[in-house]
């Protein structure tokens, strides 16, 4: 039988909804870019989508399994980075790295309207 998520979907079905969801939410932030850059930023979008979801599926795995992990090889043992601690050290580099080039495009007076909005969000959660 299917491993079936929140709403009947499948693992894959949930991650690309989940996907769709926030480029659709970051789609709005940055709907008033100039035409020139649209066709670049609508491809970070795309890219921060999926590594904001992937990041919170291996912090996910990290809290579950944890952040070292026990490996053998013939016969030796040792402890080592969890693998998906590595990924999700290696995707927050590009996490960031999106962030910051998407804020340089967007206009000052546009991010601290869209800034305090999102934090105005995380408060009520």
């Amino acid at each position: 039988m299917e491993n079936l998520h929140e709403g009947g979907l499948n693992p894959k079905e949930a991650q690309e909804s989940a996907i769709r969801k926030k480029k659709n939410a970051y789609k709005k932030i940055f709907k008033d870019v100039d035409e020139s850059k649209k066709k670049f930023v609508d491809s970070m979008i795309s890219q921060l989508a999926y590594i904001e979801i992937s990041l919170e599926e291996l912090q996910n795995q990290t809290i579950n399994d944890g952040y070292i992990e026990l490996f053998e090889q013939g016969n030796q043992s040792f402890l080592r980075e969890h693998p998906a601690a590595k990924s999700y050290n290696s995707y927050i580099k590009s996490y960031t790295t999106i962030i910051k080039t998407l804020i340089d495009i967007v206009p000052a007076a546009k991010q601290s309207d869209e800034l305090q909005k999102f934090l105005d969000k995380k408060k009520k959660l």
